[in-house]
């Protein structure tokens, strides 16, 4: 038995450092998408937001003219 774990330690040994140098890269990884996921989501959100400012901005100037009104947006 001795014999056997002696020539299975080396192997053992050899991926568990792999996995020591493995697991912190697919973790920056994963966390490299994650985050240009959000920026992605982030920047439809700003567009979204400002296609809302424009739309309600035009509704606005539209009930203006059907009503005769003029009003000053500054």
């Amino acid at each position: 038995m001795p014999t056997l774990l002696l020539h299975i330690a080396p192997g053992v040994l050899m991926l568990f450092m792999v996995a020591l140098a493995v697991v912190p890269l697919a973790l920056v990884w994963l966390d490299e998408r994650r985050r240009a996921r959000e920026e992605q989501r982030l920047g439809a959100l700003r567009r979204q937001a400002a296609l809302r400012v424009m739309l309600a901005a035009q509704a606005a100037n539209e009930l203006d003219v059907v009503h005769g009104v003029r009003v000053s947006n500054g």
